[in-house]
């Protein structure tokens, strides 16, 4: 289906190919009245359908098939904009080149409708996952399995973020014309922190350079990309502050994070062989650097699921997860989203608000209100006691004796249940022994 609503013009649009040429525009009536549902959208797409596969090809669309490449357009795309940073290259390289073979690289980029995404859609929910083979010495091969699962909707969301990204570029820059690309529904799952202990067990069997990036991510809450990229010109021990360049931010923005005591110890501790603070070496003595320099680590995936397997834990979890333990500790120490929120900056307070879901003690503590409600030592009742029905001992007719034992010389005046002012004037004066001799 190629017809779709534009919520910001309040219009429904069209969008399809007929023999290389691309037809889009508002839906509209024979009488050139705006349509205002979607049946009577695919009627008037229907229609221009018909009238675009009876006319013959105008010389625009001859020569929008030898235009702008698909080539072109991811090659401009990639060289002069921001999609080379370091953690996501190696992703971007394998979205365009997918593309490219999906559509063609001398095909026209101007050629690419809603059609063209929703047969990538099925293409990509049919293709099998890829493992990561690993490391430079095979040239970070993708691996794919026959025997694997296919892709998830959220990889697919991947591929089409990359093409509404070059497609946006190039409509920046005047050299295309808008697509609608939609995003598949995805499951929005919660933050997964590790507990404390798990961390220290983590840590302990962790390698030197390991142990570091954990502290750090801990004490800061820092990404991967931002913790593997740390410099130690950016660190001020004596301000206790560390200052992020835009260039090493998921922003793009510079940014200030601040240094608690036991990080400020750890970095003290750890020597500077490099300008980078996380760094790989084997030589253990002065004269062994030198002749064995430190160089920056790239991946920490190997050294981080060996950690967790030495530490015996079988739920795997990411290096990121760090950084769900960083905000759940700061949440629940000061109780303050908008002091979290700048703490783990956070571009949206509804990001900080999915950790306040895990750090709500006033949340558990309703859960814990059920507790032993099931348990046998506690005796529960058959039925619900009976209740008095009028008076103080259940019955009317004992009810007005105990009332008026109640009365006394002195005047107190006793419950009369309704009897009127005149009987509750005379019990209250009268002698409850001669009341009660009278059989009253």
């Amino acid at each position: 289906m190629t017809v779709y609503y534009n919520k910001s013009r309040n219009k429904w649009m069209y969008d399809f190919e007929r023999s290389g040429q691309r037809h889009a525009g508002y839906c509209s009536t024979e009488t050139g009245e705006p349509v205002t549902s979607k049946r009577a959208a695919q009627a008037c797409e229907a229609r221009l359908k018909r009238l675009a596969e009876t006319a013959s090809p105008t010389t625009a669309g001859a020569s929008l098939a030898c235009c702008y490449t698909v080539e072109q357009l991811f090659a401009d795309y990639v060289s002069q904009s921001a999609a080379t940073k370091r953690s996501f290259e190696g992703n971007i390289r394998r979205y365009v080149t997918e593309w490219l073979d999906f559509l063609g690289r001398q095909t026209a980029a101007a050629s690419i409708t809603t059609d063209t995404i929703e047969r990538f859609i099925e293409h990509s929910r049919s293709q099998r996952r890829g493992v990561y083979s690993g490391g430079p010495r095979k040239g970070g091969a993708i691996a794919v399995k026959s025997d694997a699962p296919t892709r998830s909707d959220s990889t697919t969301n991947r591929y089409l973020a990359s093409l509404r990204a070059a497609i946006n570029w190039g409509v920046k820059n005047g050299k295309l014309a808008p697509v609608c690309i939609r995003s598949l529904d995805e499951p929005a799952e919660l933050p997964t922190p590790i507990s404390p202990q798990l961390v220290t067990a983590i840590w302990a069997k962790a390698p030197p350079h390991l142990r570091l990036a954990i502290t750090i991510a801990v004490h800061t809450g820092l990404r991967l990309d931002e913790t593997l990229s740390l410099r130690w010109s950016w660190i001020d021990i004596e301000a206790r502050t560390i200052t992020l360049p835009g260039r090493a931010t998921k922003s793009k923005a510079g940014q200030i994070v601040y240094i608690n005591d036991d990080l400020a110890a750890a970095l003290e501790g750890t020597p500077h062989h490099c300008d980078t603070v996380i760094a790989y070496t084997r030589a253990t003595t002065p004269d062994a650097v030198k002749r064995h320099p430190p160089r920056p680590i790239k991946s920490m995936k190997r050294a981080w699921q060996s950690a967790q397997a030495a530490a015996g834990i079988t739920q795997p979890y990411r290096f990121h997860d760090l950084r769900a333990t960083f905000c759940t500790a700061v949440l629940r120490a000061n109780n303050n989203p908008i002091a979290l929120k700048s703490a783990a900056r956070h571009a949206s307070l509804s990001t900080t608000m999915r950790y306040a879901k895990l750090a709500d003690d006033s949340v558990r503590q309703a859960f814990d209100a059920t507790a032993g409600l099931l348990n046998p030592q506690t005796p529960t009742p058959n039925k619900r006691p009976a209740r008095p029905r009028s008076g103080v001992g259940g019955n009317k007719k004992h009810s007005i004796f105990n009332a008026v034992c109640l009365a006394s010389r002195k005047g107190f005046e006793p419950l009369t249940y309704g009897l009127g002012n005149r009987c509750s004037i005379l019990l209250s004066y009268r002698d409850a022994s001669a009341l009660r001799a009278r059989g009253l």
